[in-house]
């Protein structure tokens, strides 16, 4: 039986809201199954595969790679025509919701656990899906996954002992919310699904700038921020790209640097690729 369902990507599900001179994006709910974990060198490989391939759609430039072996330089080297330029790669990651999402993993793993090993539950739940969401009427409790999963499970059971045909139920234990609904797969599934998210223009521009800071260092001068790549947790989360979404059509930059000389903004398996305007005072 897998655990989870379903995995969106992309911005299709995301709403822009102007406020006077700033911009808010909404995404809706997504279901997530876990991702296959990455090591660092197979994340380098992805981002910069994938923003390659725009490179080579916007110059029509002849493309290579090469590997940079002194982890205090660039990541890769990148050949142009006949220029070559030592590339630093980096993420453009909603580390929040994927905060969330590992933490709703953890009590998900528990209660399927448990309810393949009770067959008064597994019987209960066949052809059911289990939503586990955190709960926004009580989103400032602290998930605490061991906790939160005891009192799921003893809702579960109390459920049951009700109504041995549980469809269309919702339980709200420890700050999570579970809903009941039907499935197609005779096995019951636990999967966990992020409630609706939003970021702002303001927010993404100096998320951008503490990126962009944080690499200007003596040894980088070319940077490529790729947006919804996978990263360490496999994840490719929608925020990612609809983040990018909203900063393809306007002004982007001047950010002061010191050693940087350019920085693209790339989002992953596209052709898009921007260029973020950089004041090198260096």
């Amino acid at each position: 039986m897998g655990f989870g369902t379903g995995l969106a990507a992309g911005a299709a599900n995301s709403l822009l809201l102007p406020f006077g001179d700033e911009v808010e994006l909404l995404v809706a709910p997504q279901v997530f199954e876990p991702g296959t974990p990455l090591t660092k060198e197979e994340l380098e490989d992805l981002q910069i595969q994938s923003a390659i391939a725009a490179f080579r759609c916007r110059d029509r430039d002849k493309v290579s790679i090469s590997r940079i072996g002194d982890p205090d330089e660039a990541d890769r080297a990148v050949l142009f025509g006949e220029t070559t330029l030592p590339i630093e790669l980096t993420a453009f990651a909603d580390n929040g919701t994927r905060a969330l999402l590992h933490a709703l993993e953890r009590v998900a793993q528990r209660v399927q656990s448990t309810i393949l090993a009770s067959p008064e539950l597994s019987k209960a739940l066949a052809h059911r899906q289990l939503l586990l969401e955190e709960d926004l009427k009580t989103a400032a409790l602290k998930i605490k996954p061991a906790g939160a999963a005891a009192a799921l499970l003893q809702s579960l059971f109390e459920a049951v002992a009700h109504d041995d045909a549980l469809i269309e139920t919702s339980l709200s234990r420890a700050g999570l919310l579970l809903r009941i609904v039907g499935a197609t797969a005779e096995a019951p599934t636990v999967a966990v699904r992020t409630t609706q998210s939003s970021t702002s223009l303001t927010t993404v521009r100096s998320r951008l700038e503490q990126i962009i800071h944080g690499k200007d260092t003596k040894s980088r001068e070319y940077l490529v921020i790729v947006f919804d790549a996978p990263v360490q947790d496999g994840r490719r989360v929608p925020l990612d790209a609809a983040s990018f979404s909203l900063l393809e059509r306007r002004s982007l930059g001047p950010v002061d640097t010191r050693h940087l000389k350019a920085v693209w903004l790339h989002l992953y398996g596209t052709a898009r690729l921007r260029r973020y305007r950089v004041k090198r005072s260096g």
